[in-house]
């Protein structure tokens, strides 16, 4: 009985182990992140970064709650040592490049989505950013496979019509065609009659790219714009040669 009572005691004044109480701090910071109170988040992050020294995922969120303090400096530092705990994070490698980039370095910005992508391909802010970025940038070979499978997951008229103009101007004729024929079931634009009448004529179907082009001239028109009007016109007039 003496043994029992022992072993409970024992038992009763055993001590949480340092890693445990630190998941319990990050747990607790992350529900008031989601709470929007971030002076709490934070405290609770400090914490379990404190109790466990290991603990990428504290770190990372630590950073983002600098970053959004735009405190760059203090948001750089534990993004990077999340990253040194483990290089493959690609939240951390995301939120890393959001930093960098409201600094003014884009492309090593786009170095950290770029790591970040090939860390977890699944992690769409990241695959979302970079192609927008290569897109602007007018990588379009780089951009295509990451909007490809943007546009294969949503499918509103507005990514559709990019990833058909990206589709496009990479040869990739029958897909730029179905991206805009798919848009155009949703949202009936003079912008995506004229993708379509692009990537017809492209495809050698003159006929049906010169009903497109028309229709997208006569829908510019309208709307005043006549510089797209115009090259909607001088689509039409190369497929009547």
């Amino acid at each position: 009985m003496r043994r029992g009572l022992a072993l409970l005691l024992v038992a009763g004044c055993a001590s949480v182990p340092p890693a445990e109480k630190a998941r319990e701090h990050y747990r607790q910071g992350f529900m008031y992140l989601q709470m929007g109170d971030d002076a709490k988040a934070e405290a609770e992050f400090l914490k379990a970064a404190r109790l466990d020294t290991t603990f990428a995922e504290a770190y990372c969120r630590l950073g983002m709650i600098y970053a959004a303090r735009k405190d760059y400096a203090k948001a750089s530092e534990n993004l990077q040592r999340a990253l040194r705990l483990n290089p493959k994070y690609a939240e951390a490698h995301y939120y890393y490049a959001l930093v960098i980039m409201e600094q003014g370095d884009t492309a090593r910005g786009i170095g950290e989505l770029e790591a970040a992508v090939e860390s977890d391909s699944t992690h769409i802010p990241s695959v979302e950013l970079l192609a927008q970025l290569y897109a602007q940038g007018g990588e379009y070979e780089k951009a295509y496979p990451l909007w490809k499978r943007i546009a294969q997951r949503r499918t509103d008229p507005n990514t559709l019509y990019t990833f058909g103009s990206i589709a496009l101007m990479t040869g990739h004729y029958d897909e730029a065609a179905e991206a805009a024929h798919k848009a155009l079931q949703q949202a009936d634009t003079p912008d995506l009659h004229l993708l379509l009448a692009y990537a017809l004529a492209q495809q050698g179907r003159y006929t049906e790219a010169a009903l497109e082009a028309r229709v997208a001239a006569a829908g510019f028109r309208k709307a005043g714009r006549d510089e797209d009007a115009a090259k909607a016109e001088n689509l039409l007039k190369m497929l009547k040669k």
